[in-house]
């Protein structure tokens, strides 16, 4: 979690936080401008994970992200695609990694 959280405020999200919010297999940040979804369940992410993400970020006029330790299922990185969001592999020792377009793109535009 303190990963994505520190990659994001390098990027340019200086005021990313920890959410209140716990959702089952992870943890919610926030910040002006920004919905992250640091998910460290042990099964790959599916679709509707991704989906909820980005319904969230839509209602907040956020750009969305999500950190996975564990990847993504086919139809989660295909939904991602077709609705922008970022999809970010955290590696064993924590370093985001981008997977998908929309993910380079984010890391691109805000080095």
């Amino acid at each position: 979690m303190n990963a994505a959280a520190l990659y994001l405020r390098e990027i340019g999200f200086p005021d990313v936080l920890r959410s209140g919010e716990r959702p089952e297999t992870g943890v919610d940040l926030r910040g002006p401008g920004i919905v992250a979804r640091v998910d460290l369940g042990a099964r790959p992410a599916d679709s509707r994970a991704v989906e909820c993400l980005w319904l969230n970020a839509l209602t907040e006029s956020a750009v969305s992200a999500y950190f996975s330790l564990t990847g993504y299922v086919d139809e989660a990185r295909e939904r991602a695609d077709t609705l922008g969001v970022p999809l970010f592999l955290l590696d064993p020792t924590g370093v985001p990694r981008p997977v998908n377009g929309p993910a380079a793109e984010l890391d691109r535009s805000h080095a």
